[in-house]
């Protein structure tokens, strides 16, 4: 089906546009547009195969700038694609991730403040249904929003890590772990399934395949959108395409019953263009 900029049918062939598409021209409203068909991307120029190949790269772990070398599609219009598709400071990643199917329930992109904490748990509490456990580090910000977020369906409780240091340890040396403590906060969580393991995994996975995550890189986000939208771009590739190997190769989609079959890269760019 094609997609149009207006709704009427009563149109006509209006030239060509600069890459060849043809444009057509609405008798009605006169607007003038491109069939979705023919640039699943809006108004981008980069063609569907060559886009597949750049966000494959991405998310693989390479750089912008070593995509553009191999590629020799711009820098610029790599990051107009990961702001297309997805969607300077201190910023914050929140991520839950599903103990049983790895599925990655919520995510959000802001400041460690109580508000972005909210919108975070709130998306939370939006993609679960039922009893559940949620386990969280000592963050001050999860103590009481948790509960709040969630209610009573909720068993909740946080595992604190205490580090020490020495005069030795150098600045980017990892601190080391003196003890460790599990409260229990609201509810009646299991004292087992008291973890944060599946979390740091996850948080280790998000270093290796966004570049912009790196530690000590120039590879760092230069603007709160593009870094977003590479994000939102992650989760949806971790969960709809990315095997999974404690899953017998299956993807946390397909564990959570979401999906019948691992996503393509184009797949992931044709539900955005047809968002």
């Amino acid at each position: 089906m094609i997609q149009l900029t207006c709704q009427h049918e009563n149109r006509a062939k209006h030239g060509k546009d600069r890459n060849g598409n043809q444009r057509f021209k609405c008798r009605k409203c006169h607007a003038t547009f491109v069939s979705a068909d023919v640039r699943p991307l809006g108004d981008m120029r980069i063609d569907m195969d060559k886009a597949t190949i750049v966000l494959g790269m991405l998310l693989e772990g390479m750089s912008i700038r070593a995509c553009e070398r191999l590629t020799g599609v711009k820098r610029d219009t790599i990051c107009d694609l990961v702001l297309h598709v997805g969607d300077c400071g201190d910023i914050w990643t929140w991520l839950a991730i599903d103990a049983d199917s790895k599925l990655i329930l919520s995510h959000t992109v802001g400041s460690r403040g109580e508000a972005d904490c909210k919108t975070f748990l709130k998306r939370l509490n939006g993609a679960t249904v039922g009893k559940c456990q949620v386990t969280s580090d000592g963050h001050s910000t999860y103590t009481y929003n948790v509960p709040f977020e969630m209610g009573s369906r909720v068993s909740f409780a946080q595992l604190i890590k205490n580090y020490t240091s020495s005069q030795s340890e150098t600045r980017y040396s990892p601190a080391t772990i003196s003890s460790i403590e599990k409260k229990r906060r609201f509810g009646n969580p299991d004292e087992d399934r008291i973890s944060t393991s599946y979390s740091e995994r996850l948080n280790l996975s998000v270093r290796m395949h966004v570049r912009r995550y790196t530690r000590l890189t120039n590879a760092h986000s230069k603007s709160t959108a593009h870094h977003a939208a590479m994000t939102s771009l992650f989760v949806a590739w971790y969960n709809m395409s990315r095997k999974h190997e404690t899953l017998g190769g299956k993807t946390p989609a397909m564990a959570a019953g979401l999906a019948d079959h691992r996503w393509t890269i184009k797949e992931l760019l044709t539900q955005a263009a047809n968002a």
